[in-house]
Protein backbone atom coordinates (compact mmCIF):
# COMPACT_ATOMS: atom_id res chain seq x y z
CA UNK A 1 0.00 0.00 0.00
CA UNK A 2 1.30 3.38 -0.98
CA UNK A 3 0.21 6.82 0.10
CA UNK A 4 0.28 8.61 -3.23
CA UNK A 5 1.40 12.22 -3.22
CA UNK A 6 1.82 14.51 -6.21
CA UNK A 7 5.36 14.74 -7.52
CA UNK A 8 6.64 11.63 -5.69
CA UNK A 9 8.29 8.68 -7.44
CA UNK A 10 7.06 5.22 -6.40
CA UNK A 11 9.46 3.31 -8.63
CA UNK A 12 7.17 1.45 -10.99
CA UNK A 13 7.98 -0.38 -13.21
CA UNK A 14 11.57 -0.65 -12.00
CA UNK A 15 10.93 -1.23 -8.30
CA UNK A 16 8.06 -2.16 -6.02
CA UNK A 17 7.20 -2.57 -2.33
CA UNK A 18 9.92 -1.34 -0.03
CA UNK A 19 12.27 -0.30 -2.85
CA UNK A 20 12.75 -3.83 -4.23
CA UNK A 21 14.32 -3.98 -7.70
CA UNK A 22 12.07 -5.81 -10.16
CA UNK A 23 14.61 -8.01 -11.93
CA UNK A 24 12.02 -9.00 -14.56
CA UNK A 25 11.57 -5.50 -15.96
CA UNK A 26 13.43 -4.39 -19.06
CA UNK A 27 12.93 -0.71 -18.21
CA UNK A 28 16.12 1.21 -17.53
CA UNK A 29 16.02 4.01 -14.95
CA UNK A 30 17.35 7.51 -15.48
CA UNK A 31 18.29 10.13 -12.90
CA UNK A 32 17.14 13.75 -12.98
CA UNK A 33 19.80 14.58 -15.61
CA UNK A 34 18.30 11.81 -17.84
CA UNK A 35 21.49 9.72 -17.49
CA UNK A 36 21.04 5.97 -17.00
CA UNK A 37 21.76 4.78 -13.46
CA UNK A 38 21.82 1.41 -11.71
CA UNK A 39 18.41 0.02 -10.78
CA UNK A 40 19.45 -0.38 -7.13
CA UNK A 41 20.52 3.28 -6.96
CA UNK A 42 17.28 4.38 -8.63
CA UNK A 43 15.09 2.35 -6.26
CA UNK A 44 16.88 3.73 -3.20
CA UNK A 45 15.61 7.19 -4.25
CA UNK A 46 11.94 6.18 -4.56
CA UNK A 47 9.11 6.25 -2.02
CA UNK A 48 8.72 2.87 -0.30
CA UNK A 49 5.36 1.22 0.30
CA UNK A 50 3.75 2.24 3.58
CA UNK A 51 2.55 -1.34 4.24
CA UNK A 52 3.16 -4.60 2.37
CA UNK A 53 1.21 -7.84 2.21
CA UNK A 54 1.84 -11.44 1.13
CA UNK A 55 2.58 -12.00 -2.54
CA UNK A 56 -0.18 -13.69 -4.56
CA UNK A 57 -2.94 -12.34 -2.30
CA UNK A 58 -4.53 -9.89 -4.69
CA UNK A 59 -6.74 -7.11 -3.34
CA UNK A 60 -10.09 -7.19 -5.13
CA UNK A 61 -11.96 -4.47 -3.28
CA UNK A 62 -11.35 -1.66 -0.79
CA UNK A 63 -13.67 0.67 1.07
CA UNK A 64 -13.10 3.30 3.76
CA UNK A 65 -15.39 2.85 6.74
CA UNK A 66 -17.77 5.64 7.68
CA UNK A 67 -20.67 3.70 9.18
CA UNK A 68 -22.05 3.37 12.68
CA UNK A 69 -22.06 -0.44 13.19
CA UNK A 70 -18.54 -0.63 14.67
CA UNK A 71 -16.79 1.32 17.42
CA UNK A 72 -15.65 4.88 16.70
CA UNK A 73 -12.04 3.66 16.46
CA UNK A 74 -12.95 2.12 13.08
CA UNK A 75 -13.85 5.48 11.52
CA UNK A 76 -11.65 6.25 8.51
CA UNK A 77 -10.06 2.79 8.47
CA UNK A 78 -10.22 0.72 5.30
CA UNK A 79 -11.48 -2.79 4.66
CA UNK A 80 -9.72 -4.70 1.89
CA UNK A 81 -10.98 -7.98 0.43
CA UNK A 82 -8.25 -10.30 -0.83
CA UNK A 83 -8.48 -13.04 -3.40
CA UNK A 84 -6.15 -15.86 -2.51
CA UNK A 85 -3.19 -17.64 -3.97
CA UNK A 86 -3.50 -20.77 -6.04
CA UNK A 87 0.19 -21.60 -6.45
CA UNK A 88 1.64 -21.62 -2.94
CA UNK A 89 2.28 -24.43 -0.49
CA UNK A 90 0.70 -22.33 2.26
CA UNK A 91 -2.29 -20.45 0.85
CA UNK A 92 -2.56 -16.73 1.59
CA UNK A 93 -5.35 -14.25 1.09
CA UNK A 94 -8.98 -15.37 1.03
CA UNK A 95 -9.94 -12.85 3.69
CA UNK A 96 -10.90 -9.30 4.54
CA UNK A 97 -8.43 -7.18 6.49
CA UNK A 98 -8.91 -3.96 8.36
CA UNK A 99 -6.28 -1.37 7.52
CA UNK A 100 -5.85 0.88 10.52
CA UNK A 101 -5.06 4.54 9.96
CA UNK A 102 -3.61 7.09 12.36
CA UNK A 103 -3.46 10.78 11.44
CA UNK A 104 -4.27 9.88 7.83
CA UNK A 105 -1.50 7.29 7.48
CA UNK A 106 -1.88 3.52 7.21
CA UNK A 107 -0.16 1.92 10.20
CA UNK A 108 -1.21 -1.76 10.30
CA UNK A 109 -3.27 -4.60 8.83
CA UNK A 110 -5.49 -6.77 10.99
CA UNK A 111 -7.50 -9.80 9.91
CA UNK A 112 -11.18 -8.90 10.06
CA UNK A 113 -13.02 -11.73 8.28
CA UNK A 114 -11.37 -15.11 7.73
CA UNK A 115 -12.36 -18.75 7.38
CA UNK A 116 -12.57 -19.03 3.61
CA UNK A 117 -9.86 -21.73 3.48
CA UNK A 118 -10.36 -25.21 4.97
CA UNK A 119 -7.62 -27.08 6.84
CA UNK A 120 -6.47 -28.74 3.62
CA UNK A 121 -5.87 -25.29 2.10
CA UNK A 122 -8.86 -25.33 -0.27
CA UNK A 123 -11.01 -22.26 -0.69
CA UNK A 124 -14.73 -22.59 -0.75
Amino acid sequence: MNQIQEGKNYGWPICYGKRIVDEATIAEPKDVTREEIAKKTYCARTEPAVLTYDAHAAPIGMVFYGGKQFPDTYQGDAFIAYHGSWNRTRPVGYKVVRTRFQNGKAIAWNDFLTGFIDQAGASG
